[in-house]
């Protein structure tokens, strides 16, 4: 897997977002559209323009994963694991 990092400035957040909404959580366009317009806008409107957004998709290294499930074995209890695409 490799590692996708999008990069977008805060006056093209809509875009942005939407196509993020639309592409990693399966929601439809207009519905993405809606929930930018009614939920999101109103926190993007109080940001300066000269600011970017930065979305980049999941990455847990294997030192990080190996740790994780080294130190959770040991505890005798469940504990959520990572999902297997995220690894490298």
């Amino acid at each position: 897997m490799s590692i996708k990092s999008i990069i977008a400035q805060i006056k093209d957040s809509k875009d942005f977002i939407t196509e993020l909404l639309v592409s990693e959580f399966n929601i439809d366009k207009s519905n993405s559209e809606f929930l930018f317009d009614r939920v999101l806008q109103p926190h993007f409107t109080n940001l300066r323009s000269d600011l970017y957004l930065f979305a980049e998709t999941p990455y847990i290294d294997k030192v990080y994963r190996d740790s994780y499930y080294h130190y959770y074995s040991s505890k005798l209890k469940r504990y959520p694991g990572y999902d297997k695409d995220l690894f490298l």
